[in-house]
């Protein structure tokens, strides 16, 4: 769910850039922006349905949370669990996904640079128009700040500790 989040704020942010975006090298046609469309789910969802197809046993998950190095037996409480042996499989994983959510953080923040840069230079709108557009770019960049510091920023966050192995919580 938190992949097809992303990949539909970056959809959201690329609409806008395009009906915006008149007269420029970045106005994509229909079929570029279905490509694009169909690329994001594929590179939000690929990592995700990797992992939630890898196989783990319950027996396998207890003995390594008793032999793991961290105190992380508390995590019996707090409903449903599993751990995996640390691998190259699960850690390119976590790994991609950590970039994937800082190149798309990226994109997000030049996308509405970007517009901001060619409305002010837009000269066939006029000043009122140029003004609402902003108005309702700003809007949006705001409905788009709430998931992006409730939901991508923290799974980030969480992401480099199971990468680097610096739980803050343990």
């Amino acid at each position: 769910m938190v992949a097809i989040m992303g990949a539909s704020i970056i959809q959201c942010a690329a609409h806008r850039h395009q009906t915006i975006v008149t007269r420029c090298k970045w106005v994509l046609s229909r079929r570029a922006r279905s490509v694009l469309r169909w690329l994001l789910h594929i590179i939000y969802c690929g990592p995700c349905l990797v992992f939630a197809a890898f196989p783990f046993s319950r027996e396998e998950s207890e003995t390594l949370i008793e032999k793991s190095t961290v105190d992380v037996r508390w995590i019996r409480d707090r409903g449903g669990y599993f751990m995996m042996k640390r691998t190259a499989v699960p850690l390119t994983i976590v790994a991609l996904l950590v970039i994937i959510l800082s190149v798309s953080f990226a994109v997000f923040a030049l996308v509405f640079a970007h517009l901001f840069v060619v409305l002010k230079k837009e000269s066939r709108k006029s000043s009122k128009l140029k003004r609402q557009i902003t108005i309702s770019m700003i809007r949006l960049f705001m409905q788009m700040c709430v998931p992006i510091l409730f939901i991508v920023i923290p799974l980030n966050i969480l992401l480099l500790e199971i990468l680097f192995q610096c739980f803050g919580f343990s």
